[in-house]
């Protein structure tokens, strides 16, 4: 086995091209450490945290995107319902909500390969692209739903509400 020098195993940390892509982007970041990146980003809707973390060990780049709303007191049955019905229908990744901050977050990881794809600063833009666009498309009926009894109604329009449809109005 070819053993790396300190330099190219920093090179293969995909950090370093999430932070090319902010920085192209005129976007306000922390790199906390050599392993997470966080930034704020305001949505048409509401703000969101992203959060950025590299497990070296498993090449893992894994990406959260938390929107900034708190679930309402006595909401979480419904924050937890809606995230999992909405996730059902997200290009990537998946809607949780974080217990802890009361908030519902968007989860997406991707493994690195051979290819190097999870370097390409063109792939993340893209991937950063569908999460945004995920949040800001099913914030809306989130934020309805915090504000409805649905574990107490009919459970059916959730499911309605959030079919995926076809053109717009």
């Amino acid at each position: 086995m070819q053993k790396q020098t300190f330099a190219s195993a920093y090179r293969l940390n995909p950090l370093d091209s999430v932070e090319d892509l902010l920085i192209a982007n005129d976007w306000v970041y922390k790199r906390l450490t050599n392993e997470e990146l966080v930034l704020s980003i305001a949505g048409r809707s509401c703000d969101y945290n992203l959060c950025f973390t590299w497990n070296e060990t498993a090449s893992l780049l894994k990406m959260s995107c938390e929107i900034e709303d708190e679930i309402p007191e006595g909401k979480m049955g419904e924050a937890i319902l809606v995230a999992g019905e909405l996730s059902q229908n997200l290009s990537l990744g998946y809607l949780a909500v974080d217990h802890h901050q009361k908030k519902v977050v968007h989860h997406y990881s991707l493994l690195a390969g051979d290819d190097d794809k999870i370097l390409d600063r063109s792939y993340l833009a893209d991937v950063v692209e569908n999460i945004l666009r995920d949040c800001e498309e099913n914030f809306t009926l989130i934020k309805y739903f915090m504000n409805k009894d649905v574990c107490r109604s009919d459970k059916k329009l959730i499911s309605l509400l959030i079919m995926p449809t076809e053109g717009h109005a």
